[in-house]
């Protein structure tokens, strides 16, 4: 018949007929709206239109997409009149007799998620910051830098044990689209020091010592092992260990074990330490007694041989004796009286005796008999014959 409010029957030709007229009502609708606040996330429904009196409402269901969460669902654009944020769906509600209004709206906010990054160091260094905060989806990270500790050296930094770089400043990176929670170590090593232990004496070889050289840990090594020094025979002696090649001044120790120790907070990069040898030189007294104070200037003539080839010749006088300097110890001596230059005197014995070397102490003595009173014999003569022209 029509949808105006006001109705007129007309007749049916000239008269009118007996009808029955229904005014029908519907009830009224409303529209219910649901957005999103920015980015972040969908909803399964964005509106729905419902009676405006007996109507419910089937709601709608916010989703976060990756990187993002549900942070609630409000009544104003601005997010500031929570609704909700213990479920990411709502279903409105009205009190019975209340209708609803029309256009209203709900809103889903969603929030970009945060990674933590942590930085963490091994012993012997430090890293600056510790760790950082970034947006999953739009974060950057600034990264961390390692400082090592005195005596220490910086390996490189690893995530999840797998190498990421050598330099002290790291950069992290996505893995994969988005950012997620990382751990990255600074790894240090101790730096190590070389001490070296070098042999100084009058001849190349004269000397060793156990150990060439050795490393040690810079910071955290009080000793180190050491070297012991040892003559390579008994021509040389151990002087003393020294920190100067020159070996001058007081020497570390005159032990032949040296047991370096660290001097201070850690070792210098390069220690030297120097095991002083020489000669091992000693002396041997001659003397020669037996003869007649009035022969007592007389001289006697002698040799001293060591069987590699030394031989040595030197004269005493009558009860007297001389000092032999820069013999060495421990090895064998042999010191013989040329008997034929002395014939108013016989050595006892032999004329020869030997003698091993001690450090000190070290004397020979020869005993001679006055075995002719005259200077000259029968046959020490000579015919001189004068011819003149």
């Amino acid at each position: 018949m029509g949808t105006d409010y006001y109705f007129c029957p007309t007749k049916d030709g000239d008269s009118y007929t007996a009808e029955k007229y229904t005014a029908r009502f519907r009830e009224k609708q409303a529209t219910i709206y649901y957005k999103t606040v920015g980015v972040g996330g969908s909803l399964t429904s964005y509106s729905e239109v419902v009676d405006i009196l007996t109507g419910e409402t089937v709601g709608s269901t916010a989703n976060a997409q990756d990187g993002y969460k549900f942070a609630g669902w409000y009544r104003d654009e601005e997010c500031t009149d929570l609704i909700s944020n213990l479920s990411n769906f709502i279903q409105p509600s009205k009190q019975v007799g209340e209708a609803w209004v029309d256009g209203t709206t709900y809103y889903a906010k969603f929030e970009e998620q945060q990674a933590t990054i942590t930085y963490t160091a091994t012993v012997g260094g430090y890293v600056t910051p510790t760790s950082e905060t970034v947006s999953v989806v739009s974060g950057s990270a600034a990264g961390s830098e390692a400082h090592a500790n005195s005596g220490y050296s910086l390996i490189g930094w690893y995530c999840d044990g797998v190498f990421v770089t050598g330099e002290s400043k790291v950069s992290p990176t996505k893995n994969g689209s988005l950012w997620s929670n990382l751990t990255y170590e600074a790894r240090f090593e101790e730096v190590l020091s070389t001490i070296y232990y070098v042999v100084v004496g009058p001849v190349s070889g004269c000397g060793t010592g156990s150990k060439e050289r050795e490393a040690v840990n810079r910071a955290t090594a009080d000793t180190a092992q050491g070297s012991k020094a040892e003559e390579v025979s008994n021509l040389y002696r151990f002087v003393g260990w020294y920190d100067n090649e020159a070996c001058t001044g007081d020497p570390i120790t005159t032990d032949a074990t040296l047991i370096p120790t660290k001097s201070g907070a850690e070792w210098p990069e390069i220690v030297t330490y120097y095991a002083k040898f020489e000669y091992n030189l000693t002396s041997l007294t001659v003397t020669k007694t037996g003869a007649n104070a009035v022969d007592e200037n007389q001289t006697f003539l002698f040799v001293l041989t060591d069987g590699d080839g030394l031989s040595l010749r030197f004269t005493i006088h009558g009860n007297d004796s001389v000092v032999i300097n820069g013999l060495t110890v421990g090895k064998t001596y042999t010191v013989t009286e040329i008997t034929a230059w002395s014939w108013r005197y016989s050595p006892d014995g032999t004329g020869a005796k030997s003698i091993t070397l001690a450090a000190s102490g070290n004397t020979l003595e020869f005993v001679n008999t006055r075995s002719n009173i005259y200077w000259l014999d029968g046959d020490s003569w000579i015919q001189n014959i004068f011819k003149i022209n």
